[in-house]
């Protein structure tokens, strides 16, 4: 399961949002190879280099990788993207 959360509040242009993507392991196997590919929303620009490991970030295109998450366990990807003017 991928779990998605916003936190609530005001935001302007040049703001810097931290994007964390959460996985859980809800089955009863471990996971192998897991791979999410996502797109950043237009209007938001990476921050570059501030990418968690296994996390590649190419323009608007987001992918991770992760060996292997444990049955019960949780892999968490965080990057930062600013507000466009």
């Amino acid at each position: 399961m991928l779990a998605n959360a916003a936190s609530s509040g005001d935001v302007s242009p040049s703001d810097t949002l931290r994007y964390n993507l959460i996985f859980h392991n809800r089955g009863n196997q471990t996971l192998t190879g897991v791979t999410l590919s996502d797109t950043i929303p237009t209007g938001l620009t990476y921050v570059a280099a501030s990418a968690s490991a296994n996390t590649t970030v190419i323009g608007q295109a987001v992918s991770v990788s992760i060996a292997s998450i444990a049955v019960g366990a949780q892999a968490v990807a965080s990057f930062d993207v600013t507000i466009n003017d």
